[in-house]
């Protein structure tokens, strides 16, 4: 087996290794966890891409997978995983409400749920830390405008 392979299946492994529903699955079929755990994020792709009850999957997705971690770091008292998760709770918010109010954002998105699928994962995924990225980029941007009103106004 390619290193490079190798080398991406010790950290899905790794990764699957702390959900108890992938060791469990793995225990008692024999079958490795990074195999069912593949399998189910294609399978959140496919729903999702071909619109096959996708804003329910989607949704839920981001919901319970974001709740049992975010629930989870919040007992470690760690500030990186409290900015990380804090912030995706904003993102998931605000694109509830705006798919609430904006259908015409829908209609005008073919595959919206499979971008929002993407995205949640980027969000997500512990060596993206996408929100975390969002965060900054949006603190350092309010910080510059601070600093630029404060100069004006002196």
């Amino acid at each position: 087996m390619d290193i490079t392979v190798k080398r991406y299946m010790d950290e899905a492994d790794g990764y699957f290794s702390n959900y108890w529903v992938f060791v469990s699955i793995e225990q008692k079929t024999g079958v490795s966890k990074v195999i069912f755990g593949s399998a189910f994020y294609f399978l959140m792709l496919f729903i999702s891409y071909f619109n096959l009850g996708a804003s329910v999957i989607v949704n839920l997705f981001g919901f319970c997978y974001a709740f049992y971690v975010s629930s989870r770091s919040i007992t470690n008292k760690n500030l990186a995983a409290y900015i990380q998760w804090q912030t995706f709770w904003y993102i998931y918010g605000f694109l509830s409400v705006l798919e609430f109010f904006n259908n015409f954002l829908l209609y005008w998105l073919p595959k919206y749920y499979f971008y929002k699928f993407l995205f949640f994962v980027w969000l997500m995924y512990p060596s993206t830390r996408g929100a975390t990225t969002v965060y900054f980029f949006f603190n350092s941007k309010i910080k510059s405008q601070v600093a630029v009103s404060e100069l004006k106004n002196e």
